[in-house]
């Protein structure tokens, strides 16, 4: 039975009800975690590096297999829009791993290594082992009896063993899906055509729940966040907003993931608008927290993304793309020109 949390007028679903994910893969131990600078994959262990792979990475596309054994992406080769590669580093032995995969985007699905992308002609695939000497992928259903190339999906994130996916079908209402990988999508609910990311889940943590953050595609609205209900087949909405702020300013979220301390965390910068444009950063990237029904901001400041290691440390992003790591103390510089970090689960 899934177990349902209320916050802010908002029901909230519990994701580990979903499915189990499967343990972690052997090997290192401790704060294995992930990042991603333009040219580079890179894998490490504490301080020690495990693996490291080239490419081309303009997306912001890092995942870890669900068993935390690959940390992957797709490289693009600049003005290429035809194809693309599925880069991927072994964190149990650091070796590389490059499957060509006709892409924009990939994600972990099931509990082993599988994945599954979106190719240019609107398919939907899944690979069953991303280590497999010979990929073989292979299509899921479409919904209804639409023809599969008048389809666009969008990868908006996955947990627990299933992806989440959004639509924008050549008549009706774009919609949020949900597969496992061996069926046809299934629609939980009616959006406004945003693009959706999921929060991205605390490494280790048991019961988060499910939450993706709407970019808003211009000035005239706010970012969101929005709470799938999968047993009701709705969504639940709260806006991202900050009552001080002036009337012409918007929030725009940077980046969303949960905490160790099952708190939900945004980076988000407030900008000046002119009409439907964003003309002015007034309010630098800044840590926001949602409690108390709404989201507040914290004294966190110069941020552009964080998460939490399992040792308690905080992996963080300045504004400057320097990673460092932090404790209550100090901060320790890692890597400059990162893009994005993401923890073993």
């Amino acid at each position: 039975m899934r177990r349902l949390t209320r916050i802010g007028g908002v029901a909230l679903v519990a994701a580990a009800t979903l499915a189990t994910a499967a343990p972690a893969a052997p090997g290192p131990r401790g704060d294995v975690y992930a990042y991603l600078t333009t040219l580079g994959l890179v894998v490490r262990a504490g301080n020690q590096q495990i693996g490291q792979a080239d490419g081309f990475f303009e997306d912001a596309t890092l995942r870890w297999t669900n068993n935390g054994r690959f940390a992957m992406a797709v490289s693009r080769i600049p003005g290429d829009h035809e194809t693309g590669t599925i880069v991927a580093v072994d964190a149990t032995t650091g070796r590389t791993v490059s499957i060509r995969c006709e892409c924009w985007d990939v994600l972990p699905i099931g509990a082993d290594a599988a994945v599954m992308k979106v190719t240019g002609w609107g398919r939907l695939e899944t690979l069953h082992d991303l280590a497999a000497p010979s990929p073989t992928w292979h299509e899921i259903p479409q919904p209804g009896k639409i023809p599969d190339d008048l389809w666009r999906w969008d990868l908006a994130g996955s947990e627990n063993g299933r992806a989440y996916l959004t639509v924008t079908p050549p008549r009706g209402d774009p919609g949020l899906f949900v597969t496992d990988g061996s069926t046809e999508p299934v629609p939980i609910g009616v959006i406004d055509g945003e693009r959706l990311k999921l929060a991205a889940p605390a490494a280790g943590a048991a019961g988060q729940h499910l939450a993706l953050i709407s970019r808003a595609t211009s000035c005239n609205t706010q970012d969101r966040v929005l709470f799938p209900l999968l047993e009701q087949r709705k969504i639940g909405v709260s806006r991202f907003g900050e009552p001080r702020l002036e009337a012409e300013h918007r929030l725009r979220v940077q980046d969303s993931w949960w905490g160790t301390d099952g708190r939900l965390y945004a980076t988000a910068a407030a900008w000046a608008c002119a009409g439907d444009e964003a003309t002015q950063q007034v309010i630098p990237p800044t840590v926001w927290r949602f409690e108390d029904q709404r989201w507040q901001p914290t004294d966190d400041t110069g941020i552009l993304s964080a998460r939490d290691l399992p040792s308690g440390d905080q992996l963080v992003i300045r504004a400057d793309r320097r990673l460092v790591r932090r404790d209550a103390s100090a901060s320790v510089p890692v890597a400059d020109d990162v893009a994005q970090i993401a923890v073993r689960p």
